[in-house]
């Protein structure tokens, strides 16, 4: 790969991933500044962001796998793991996002917190709970494992990576 194509690999992938650390850290207060069932605005707003992430992601999952795959073709797998976790991650979000948001349109006043209340609560419940987080151990194990491998960053990132996963 050229070496302008790799700066602008790198920069990208980064760029996206520092984007997606400020988006969460921005939506995750959305999900408790109401007691009670959120406003229809707040789940809306909340979901729309997590689209915007969930393109951001594919972006920096895209890209990581870039970067790591060059770096030593041994870990080539490895990269393909994260980018499939990745990509699961990302099909379940899009699925939660769209029983939550179906839940607040289909209230009468949009007066319902769809993560608990509706028939398709315990089904949220799973996609936001055991499901995301079994797929975010994946690709934080398979991520860890590839960073420790290949040497691409600090081997501290690797380490608590392995750490986050479990």
């Amino acid at each position: 790969m050229h070496i302008l194509s790799r700066v602008l690999l790198h920069r990208v992938t980064g760029l996206s991933g520092i984007t997606l650390g400020l988006l969460t850290t921005l939506t995750v207060p959305l999900y408790f500044v109401h007691e009670g069932a959120a406003p229809a605005w707040n789940v809306l707003t909340r979901n729309l962001i997590s689209l915007v992430m969930c393109a951001l992601l594919i972006v920096f999952l895209s890209g990581l796998r870039q970067v790591i795959a060059p770096a030593d073709a041994r870990y080539d797998w490895l990269a393909g793991v994260v980018h499939g976790a990745g990509l699961i991650y990302i099909a379940v979000t899009l699925v939660a996002s769209a029983l939550e948001v179906g839940g607040v349109l289909a209230a009468p006043g949009g007066a319902v917190d769809p993560t608990v209340e509706g028939p398709l609560a315990a089904g949220n419940v799973l996609l936001h709970g055991s499901v995301t987080r079994l797929v975010t151990a994946v690709l934080l194990l398979a991520a860890g494992s590839a960073i420790l491998r290949s040497g691409i960053v600090l081997v501290r990132r690797g380490q608590e990576s392995h750490v986050q996963a479990l």
